[in-house]
């Protein structure tokens, strides 16, 4: 709950926050936040984001997610690990650096 109470609170309040000299956009904050919660692929962080209505708030499409999730791997924010699939195809499960969960303290 309170996790869900400060994600809601930082995107109504922010579009663009500038934290410890990084600038960061609601959809930055919003994975970033789905993702401290709990790993999780990037599909699964798109169906959390249509649980939660965040496109209310903000604007975030499914296109959007999957590249803002490269992104934030790409600055060091996201780490991924490969998990075989029994079924399906392999996916990676991304989770927060140590460097991002300094700034989501911040």
């Amino acid at each position: 709950m309170y996790f869900l109470l400060t994600l809601l609170s930082t995107i109504v309040l922010l579009i663009i926050v500038k934290v410890g000299g990084v600038v960061m956009s609601s959809i930055d904050l919003v994975i970033l936040g789905i993702v401290l919660e709990k790993p999780q692929s990037a599909y699964d962080i798109q169906k959390d984001v249509e649980y939660h209505h965040f496109s209310r708030w903000t604007k975030i499409s499914v296109p959007s997610i999957y590249r803002k999730v490269l992104q934030l791997s790409e600055k060091g924010y996201l780490q991924s690990d490969i998990v075989k699939g029994d079924k399906f195809a392999d996916k990676a499960i991304y989770s927060i650096t140590d460097q991002a969960e300094r700034i989501s303290r911040s």
